[in-house]
């Protein structure tokens, strides 16, 4: 029995094809993760909500963490589904650019009878304000420049990968069916669509925004969060712990409680993010100094970093 590959019998071949596109698809994988499992220190992420909740997700989730914070600190009021300022010093009080970039797109919505409601802001038009999607940017560059998220590099290493192993297996695949083709076999239909098939399988394993010290990182906070997390049926606005904040950073809006997240303007229907390009893993946990050891936040530290945002 002949152990060339090119001389299986069709079905024979297109099995092995299979078994061997499977096993790329693991390669590809495994040496990427790899690749990427290094970052920077865990220390600087687990104190910053909003660069956790950068992590975690995507521009709107990030502008909802932002929100949460404002709110959680009195300084933003949702009226009608839309965002004011609660607070007409709130500017001066907040240190954090993205904090100074959500406030300055927002207008005092006055008291009594000089109500004025026609400067509010919602959720999607806070995340597409130019201003707000700039600090947003800032963010997510010191998190690549960390390695957690995809620089040019990687995204160039990724690419080397995926395609060494397209050609590996391009060559095998077109080689049989050439070879096929000579022999005056035509039913190469199965193998034509493997071969075409084999690039988009490689490029999807590689187009992630996500990376193994992203993963890693995300894991890692989830277990400083789990004691905030199982205690947030108590937590309340109002104050300066943070919890709030840390809560939705981590684990995102949806496990606020009820009472909390009523206070909030409404999410808008599922939109394109306004910088990520890839799964924005919203229901991926995040890290912060808020969560588990002795801290009243139940975390390894103070809940300084994640309290109101850091002011």
């Amino acid at each position: 029995m002949s152990m060339n590959p090119l001389d299986l019998r069709g079905p024979e071949f297109l099995a092995l094809y299979v078994g061997l596109l499977v096993l790329g698809a693991f390669f590809v994988r495994g040496v990427r993760r790899s690749w990427e499992s290094a970052s920077g220190p865990f220390s600087p992420l687990a104190e910053d909500p909003y660069r956790l909740a950068s992590l975690r997700g995507d521009t709107l989730e990030l502008v909802q963490v932002c929100v949460v914070s404002l709110t959680e600190r009195d300084f933003v009021v949702t009226i009608a589904g839309r965002l004011f300022l609660k607070d007409p010093e709130a500017r001066a009080k907040v240190r954090r650019p993205l904090d100074k970039a959500v406030l300055s797109r927002l207008a005092f919505a006055g008291t009594g009878k000089d109500l004025d409601l026609s400067g509010g802001r919602t959720l999607a038009e806070l995340e597409q304000d130019g201003i707000v999607r700039s600090e947003c940017r800032a963010i997510e560059a010191q998190l690549i420049a960390d390695g957690y998220l995809p620089d040019s590099a990687c995204t160039r290493r990724r690419h080397l990968l995926a395609w060494s192993t397209i050609a590996v297996l391009w060559l095998l695949g077109f080689t049989k069916l050439l070879v096929a083709l000579d022999r005056g076999h035509h039913n190469v239909n199965l193998l034509v669509l493997l071969l075409l098939a084999t690039p988009v399988v490689m490029l999807l394993l590689i187009r992630s925004r996500r990376t193994a010290s992203r993963d890693e990182a995300l894991a890692r906070a989830q277990e400083w969060y789990a004691r905030l997390r199982d205690s947030r049926a108590s937590l309340q606005v109002g104050g300066s712990s943070g919890e709030l904040t840390c809560l939705a950073a981590v684990y995102g809006t949806a496990l606020l409680p009820s009472a909390v997240a009523a206070l909030l303007p409404p999410r808008p229907r599922p939109a394109g993010s306004a910088f990520s390009g890839g799964d924005s893993g919203a229901s991926d946990g995040g890290g912060s100094s808020c969560s588990s050891g002795s801290s009243s936040c139940g975390g390894g530290g103070g809940c300084g970093g994640c309290g109101g945002g850091g002011d």
